[in-house]
């Protein structure tokens, strides 16, 4: 079964519905607190790879 960093198919296309799903206030405060992380914050989390798909999604 593919993966998307390390989450299931079904897994990925609910949380990619459920991103859909967001308002613009929610995308963009996630937008505020997101490019408020420093580097060393997510990297501790997230790979570059990752934040920057989350960053490209939120920007839709």
């Amino acid at each position: 079964m593919p993966k998307h960093f390390g989450v299931s198919d079904e897994d990925f296309r609910q949380l990619m519905e459920q991103l859909h799903l967001l308002n613009a206030n929610q995308k963009s405060l996630l937008q505020r607190q997101l490019s408020k992380l420093t580097v060393s914050e997510s990297m501790s989390t997230l790979s570059e790879e990752e934040l920057s798909f989350l960053q490209t999604v939120l920007s839709r």
